[in-house]
């Protein structure tokens, strides 16, 4: 596969290493022999962790911004999310808008000596569907 015996010249460190070496040895089963089950295992856990922006609805939603932060705390602004409640993969992304934005308030209000110019309120119907945010009770 790579063009040697043990496949390990082609790696950086081990090319200094005579085939004694312990970390040479120990290298071949564990790293270099299972590399294309590490690589797939790896790869079935970003899929997992994605599954949820498969839906054509979510990828649209979240392919571009059309939300600027620093203009919603300029005046009063009511921004309403709407969503298929059926949708389990709608709670995960709305849970992460909602930390998006909490955290670039923060950080606005970070610059302007700690508070916000105009308050910001989030209420936040069927809250108790959304997954957990970390922190959050911390955070409000």
């Amino acid at each position: 596969m790579y063009g040697t015996r043990d496949g390990l010249e082609d790696y950086g460190y081990f090319k200094k290493r005579s085939r004694e070496s312990k970390a040479r040895q120990l290298a071949v089963p564990t790293i270099i022999n299972q590399a294309d089950t590490t690589r797939q295992c790896i790869l079935s856990s970003v899929n997992t962790g994605i599954t949820d922006f498969n839906s054509t609805n979510v990828r649209a939603f979240t392919s571009h911004n059309s939300i600027e932060i620093e203009e919603i705390v300029e005046k009063p602004t009511a921004l309403f999310i709407t969503y298929k409640d059926e949708t389990a993969s709608s709670y995960e992304v709305i849970s992460m808008i909602i930390q998006y934005i909490y955290k670039e308030l923060v950080d606005i209000a970070n610059k302007k000596q700690g508070a916000l110019e105009t308050p910001f309120y989030f209420f936040l119907d069927e809250f108790g569907n959304f997954p957990k945010i970390e922190n959050f009770e911390k955070e409000i």
